[in-house]
């Protein structure tokens, strides 16, 4: 029986840091922009796991075509949805290759980033995502919520023409 509680231990010590349980991240949070959070408490700063929103350069065209910084509307928009106390928690999702956290945030039971998009200040990441957050999306596409009332570019290809590949 000690050889094999030996054994399981062994298993354990050889195995990658990244098969660990995902972290859960609570406190309370301050708004860094539109899809990332610094919570008290927290090592690193979580981003908003499945969800795009506009970095704070980025413009849009509201109804009447006139350009605004839909970027910095998106970040004030995140930071009603988490409110005064900012009291969340995350449960991390996945790292990229830089180590940075990617989780899916609640302020008690209501996702934060399904809320972000369904007023209309960022888009299902479906590439990441698979889809999780397309009925918000559809939802306020139509009801022409947010950056929707007007016209405003996929946050990810925004950052693609601001910082073309090198070929």
């Amino acid at each position: 029986m000690r050889l094999v509680g030996l054994a399981v231990l062994g298993l354990a010590l050889a195995m990658p840091t990244w098969v660990s349980a995902a972290e859960k991240i609570s406190g309370r949070a301050q708004v860094i922009d539109a899809r990332t959070l610094a919570v008290d408490g927290a090592k690193e700063r979580v981003r908003l796991f499945g969800v795009d929103a506009p970095d704070r350069k980025q413009t849009c065209s509201n109804w009447a075509n006139l350009k605004y910084r839909c970027g910095v509307n998106a970040t004030h928009a995140l930071a009603a949805i988490v409110g005064r106390n900012g009291q969340v928690t995350c449960e991390e999702q996945s790292r990229d290759k830089d180590g940075r956290v990617y989780a899916i945030c609640k302020k008690g039971d209501d996702d934060i980033g399904a809320e972000l998009i369904r007023r209309g200040w960022a888009r299902d990441y479906v590439k990441y995502s698979h889809g999780r957050y397309a009925p918000q999306e559809a939802e306020a596409k139509q009801a022409r919520r947010g950056a929707w009332a007007g016209k405003w570019k996929a946050p990810w290809k925004w950052r693609d023409e601001q910082h073309p590949a090198v070929q």
